[in-house]
């Protein structure tokens, strides 16, 4: 079957166009119901991703696309993605099936984003990727778009590609589809998601993550991180940061978009700083002990809540906190073992799918990636990055908000700052000197 996703046009009687509609809308209200009944929060970018993602493989030739619609004798990429936005509970959704209308239909919805005809435009994670203008007829193409990355391209899970529901990695510019081989012509947003990515560690509020980082003189600063990547002048945050605590972390506690911190006193007490919705700090309140056992400790939103979680490593064991979303945790839950060979970590969220994905060194130089499940547990690691030795440090945040994660580090030898920007698949694009001079400074989370 050519991919285009246009019901192909056909006579019908009207027995069949009343029994069609009946069964349309029977499955439908069985949807409702599911949703209506089991859903705790409203649609997320990252529910669509996941739905998505869990079809890839599905095909004609498995009979495993028949639940998208009649797919075996219609072309289904319109049915496919129409299907993933409900089942991740996103409503008003779409009901044509053919590809350009579904961009009409965004267009009637105020929810239609054009692509120029030489960039990429905005896509985001969960949009509707549309080949072919709207309105103009069948023989166009739609996908899921599943994440963005730096260097302009995309991954998307489209359904009928090859007849089948794939994923694949394009160029937005000048990739075509459909029996038109038509191009890309924008894309529509999800109506009515929440957001599924608040800014984890942005201490002023801003979509752009900052930087902090303890001076020779024990004061602590935050760096501004800006859209080019780069980071502003230095803000002096206070005095007393290493004596008095040996581990700081940075998070966003309760999901207002603005960063906390937290920190470890040399007697295990563990120690809250609620921001105050402009880039100050309110005084400390204690939220726990027993941590002089913990090794290394990050701040990330491990379950998708909007609220941060702690990862600690303590020995070979790496524990979650649960965020309670008002400064404190949930008892300790292992989640790993094999993390003695671990030496450093850092999290934050790789894909913008809402959830933390975690990234660790080991002494023999590799980087190596976690993907977060977004229910607490994490995937099979993969190394994505060697030579990491010759880095003393490192920190895990999204600089120039592109919903990827991004890593900043500082290199052994002429302390210069490197910053790796996030490709959204957990690698990264070669290291750019964002930075010099930082021989004295420890980065948080340390």
């Amino acid at each position: 079957m050519n991919v285009h996703s246009a019901r192909p046009s056909r006579a019908r009687t009207l027995l069949t166009a009343v029994v069609g509609t009946l069964a349309m809308l029977a499955a439908f209200a069985v949807q409702e119901v599911t949703f209506g009944a089991g859903a705790a929060h409203a649609a997320t970018r990252a529910d669509i991703v996941t739905v998505a993602e869990g079809e890839v493989g599905n095909s004609e030739a498995n009979g495993r696309c028949t639940k998208y619609g009649p797919c075996r004798t219609t072309a289904w990429c319109a049915m496919f993605a129409e299907w993933v936005w409900r089942n991740a509970g996103v409503s008003p959704v779409f009901t044509t099936d053919v590809a350009t209308a579904v961009g009409t239909w965004g267009q009637q919805q105020g929810l239609w984003k054009a692509r120029p005809s030489s960039g990429v435009g905005s896509p985001a994670p969960g949009d509707v990727v549309v080949w072919g203008a709207p309105g103009s007829g069948v023989g166009g193409h739609v996908g899921i778009v599943h994440s963005v990355h730096s260097d302009g391209t995309i991954t998307t899970v489209e359904g009928n590609q090859n007849d089948a529901v794939v994923k694949r990695r394009i160029n937005p510019v000048t990739q075509r589809a459909g029996t038109r081989n038509v191009l890309i012509s924008g894309y529509v947003s999800p109506p009515n998601v929440t957001s599924a990515n608040r800014p984890a560690e942005s201490v002023n509020g801003d979509r752009y993550e900052d930087l902090l980082a303890v001076d020779a003189n024990q004061v602590l600063w935050s760096y501004p991180g800006r859209s080019t990547g780069t980071f502003g002048s230095a803000v002096r945050i206070g005095p007393g940061w290493v004596d008095n605590y040996n581990r700081i972390a940075v998070g966003d506690s309760n999901g207002d978009g603005w960063a906390d911190l937290y920190a470890t006193a040399t007697d295990g007490v563990l120690w809250h700083w609620r921001n105050d919705g402009d880039g100050t700090f309110g005084a400390r309140t204690q939220v726990g002990t027993g941590w002089k056992t913990v090794d290394w400790f990050t701040l990330a939103d491990v379950n998708g809540d909007d609220k941060a979680d702690i990862l600690a490593k303590a020995g070979d064991i790496l524990n979650l906190y649960v965020g309670s979303g008002d400064g404190g945790f949930g008892s300790s839950r292992q989640i790993g073992t094999g993390w003695s060979q671990i030496n450093r970590f850092a999290a934050g969220d790789a894909d913008g799918d809402g959830d933390a994905d975690i990234w660790g060194t080991k002494p023999d130089g590799s980087l190596i990636y976690w993907r977060g499940n977004g229910n607490g547990t994490f995937a099979t690691p993969a190394q994505v990055g060697g030579n990491w030795q010759t880095i003393r440090e490192f920190a895990v945040l999204d600089v120039n908000g592109d919903n990827n994660a991004d890593i900043v580090g500082v290199k052994a030898d002429d302390a210069t700052l490197l910053r790796w920007t996030g490709d959204g698949d957990g690698t990264f694009a070669a290291p750019v000197q964002v930075g010099n001079g930082w021989r004295d400074f420890r980065l948080a989370s340390f």
